[in-house]
C-alpha cells in the first residue's frame, strides 16, 4: 500500500515554519553577528576574513531554505488552483520568500564584491608580507603592517552597509511568513 502524501495543511504549516526559521536566521546575522564582529575586531584584514566566512556559511544554507520554502508555496498554490480554491496568496508568498535572491544580485552584489575584493587583496598582501618578514617560514602574522588594503573605518562602513541591506533582505521571508499564516486557515 503506498504511503499517503502529506496533507496540504501539513505542507502549509511546514512552509510557514521554514519561512519563519529562514527570516529568524537571517535577522540574527544583522542584529547579533555583525555587531559582534564590529565590537571585537580591530584589524581590517580580520574583519574582512570574518565577514567572508559569515557570508560563506550563510550562503550554504539560507538561499537553499528560501528556494525550498518558495517551492512549497508554489506547490500549495498549484494544488489549490487544481481544486478551484484560492491560490494567488500562496503564489504571492512563494514570490515574497524567494525575492531575496534577486534582491541580493541587484542591491547587495556591489557591496559584496567590494568586500570580497578587499579580502582577497588583504590576503595576498598578508601572504607577501609574511614571506618577506618571516623569510617564508610562515611565522610572521602580517598584523599591523603598513599598507593594509583598507582602513578599519572603511571596512566597518562596508560591513555596516551590508548588515542593513541584509536586514532589509530578511524582511522578505518574514513578510511571507506573516502573509503565509493566512493560507493556513
Amino acid at each position: 500500500m503506498p504511503e499517503p502524501s502529506p496533507s496540504l495543511s501539513t505542507l502549509k504549516s511546514t512552509a510557514v515554519v521554514s519561512g519563519s526559521f529562514l527570516s529568524g536566521a537571517m535577522i540574527t546575522l544583522s542584529t547579533i553577528t555583525v555587531p559582534v564582529l564590529l565590537d571585537t575586531t580591530t584589524h581590517p584584514p580580520q574583519l574582512l576574513h570574518q565577514w567572508v566566512r559569515t557570508y560563506h556559511y550563510g550562503h550554504i544554507s539560507l538561499p537553499t531554505i528560501s528556494i525550498a520554502t518558495a517551492i512549497l508555496y508554489f506547490y500549495i498554490a498549484a494544488c489549490q488552483s487544481s481544486r478551484s480554491k484560492p491560490w494567488r496568496r500562496a503564489a504571492l508568498v512563494g514570490v515574497l520568500t524567494v525575492i531575496m535572491v534577486p534582491f541580493t544580485w541587484v542591491c547587495m552584489s556591489p557591496t559584496n564584491d567590494v568586500l570580497f575584493g578587499l579580502q582577497r587583496e588583504s590576503q595576498i598582501r598578508g601572504l607577501n608580507q609574511t614571506q618577506i618578514e618571516g623569510f617564508g617560514d610562515g611565522n610572521a602574522t602580517g598584523a599591523g603592517i603598513e599598507g593594509d588594503v583598507a582602513t578599519l573605518e572603511g571596512v566597518t562602513e562596508l560591513v555596516v552597509r551590508w548588515g542593513w541591506m541584509h536586514l532589509v533582505r530578511s524582511l522578505f521571508p518574514l513578510a511571507a511568513a506573516v502573509v503565509g499564516l493566512g493560507i493556513c486557515v
